[in-house]
């Protein structure tokens, strides 16, 4: 499989010359080390890989020590509005920044993003931002998202590249004037290690279909919809299992609280599995993943892991959400905040064909490796640093032209390989003997007998969508 890929990956992006940034010390800020360590890894060791010289500053957390690099502590309270508190944020990154003295600094989430950026300003070091989705705070219009944006708009004009996960966040902040669009990019999402999430068989019994949910466990994330569409769907299919698979934010004031889950739990709608830090072993036993969220997604990272292991996804027509399900494809697509269609969805990938359901994961595998691998960030980033101006405090400078990297056209990445060169099925696990004998590969060779070449350069139809309650 790996060799498959590897000459799929040249043939598509050709051979590169490496970038080396040695020397240069970067700062990786954001609001939790949790974010850092799950999201941002991969990142950290090319970047150490190429020569540089690495400190990530973030709240202390369980992950801080985990992450294995030089580790500086900042308070932030990411869901706080208290002006006084954020003024000594501020403050914080000032004397932080000025005792590192780093070449650049790369931030994530909202507060590193505006206040790291006024203070890295005041010391003439060049920031690289990452918009990873709006949230909750601009899915309404309220003083606090007016607040945000002014914020937004004063602070990114200091910023070297600010990248964004999907197109709408980028039209979101040029229709409002927010950012130069001189100095914006699109990257797609965080990016992951397709070696790490591969595609791996059900251990556990087959017998039972199992519908996973992963996500913080916030109203946003579409809880309330899911566990409606359960009950609905288990009425007719009383054998299917649905699971919620996440931690409890007890922080966040849109948390799901603990007494709710219980009673979902013993009501039977739901089987809650708690969190853990190892969301591979649970998606190798799901059938379908589902996440209906209305939450203002950058890119979910929980669905390029789904489809990254060749799972099935049913998901929002939603911001981010969309970016990685093509309806009928590798998933379907359901209206927000509406449990009945998210339950018409799930039966209907329910009653799929075992051999189409599986070609719909491995559609969504191919996917993430043509769209989200993670090298395609790194890339991104590497660009961007290499191509820092020697002395970034000459203010006269337009910013236009201190910021040489050409901006790409959401239509310009990433290249997209023709569909049909994705249903090559022979192709695909004739390279991995490790895959030959599973299930799936007897499935989808059996399927591939019965077609024909034609048929199977083309896309699976997407089945009729089936009506629930009446």
């Amino acid at each position: 499989m790996w060799l498959f890929l590897f000459r799929l990956e040249k043939i598509v992006y050709g051979s590169r010359n490496p970038i080396m940034i040695a020397d240069k010390k970067i700062l990786i800020v954001s609001n939790t080390s949790w974010n850092i360590y799950n999201y941002r890894l991969g990142l950290l060791n090319s970047l150490e890989n190429r020569g540089a010289r690495i400190t990530v500053v973030a709240p202390p957390d369980n992950y801080s020590q985990k992450i294995g690099y030089d580790w500086r502590p900042v308070r932030i309270h990411a869901h706080g509005t208290n002006p006084f508190q954020d003024l000594k944020l501020i403050v914080d990154f000032y004397r932080i920044y000025r005792r590192l003295k780093p070449d650049v600094v790369l931030h994530y989430t909202i507060k590193p993003n505006v206040y790291g950026t006024l203070a890295a300003h005041r010391l003439g070091i060049p920031v690289i931002n990452n918009v990873a989705g709006l949230g909750v705070l601009f899915g309404r219009e309220s003083l606090h998202s007016k607040i945000a944006r002014r914020l937004y708009k004063y602070s990114q004009r200091y910023a070297y590249r600010v990248f964004f996960q999907n197109c709408e966040d980028r039209d979101y902040f040029l229709t409002r004037r927010l950012v130069d669009p001189a100095v914006t990019d699109k990257l797609p999402g965080s990016g992951i290690d397709t070696h790490a999430f591969r595609p791996l068989p059900k251990t556990r019994r087959r017998d039972r279909f199992v519908f996973l949910l992963m996500a913080r466990l916030i109203w946003q994330k579409g809880i309330g919809e899911y566990v409606r569409a359960a009950e609905i769907v288990r009425q007719k299919h009383p054998e299917v299992e649905c699971q919620i698979l996440g931690f409890l934010d007890k922080k966040n004031p849109s948390a799901v609280s603990p007494a709710l889950i219980r009673r979902w739990v013993d009501n039977g709608s739901i089987d809650y599995l708690g969190a853990t830090n190892n969301v591979k072993d649970y998606l190798r036993q799901a059938d379908c993943v589902v996440l209906p969220s209305y939450y203002k997604e950058g890119v979910p990272r929980t669905l390029i892991e789904a489809a990254a292991m060749a799972r099935p996804i049913i998901t929002t027509d939603q911001v981010g959400c969309r970016d990685v399900v093509e309806d009928g494809w590798n998933g379907y697509l359901c209206q927000k905040r509406n449990a009945e269609d998210l339950a018409r969805r799930m039966e209907t990938m329910l009653r799929l064909p075992p051999h189409q359901r599986i070609m719909m994961g491995w559609n969504g595998r191919m996917k993430v490796l043509h769209e989200f691998d993670e090298k395609f960030v790194i890339d991104k980033y590497l660009h961007a640093i290499d191509a820092l101006p020697k002395s970034f405090r000459d203010r006269s400078v337009p910013r236009s032209v201190a910021s040489p990297v050409p901006t790409q056209t959401p239509e310009s990445f990433p290249v997209r390989i023709p569909a049909p060169a994705l249903l090559q099925v022979e192709d695909l696990f004739a390279a991995d003997p490790a895959l030959r004998d599973t299930p799936e590969v007897a499935l989808l060779s059996a399927a591939s007998e019965t077609t024909s070449p034609d048929q199977r350069s083309r896309r699976t139809p997407a089945p009729k969508v089936i009506e629930v309650g009446g």
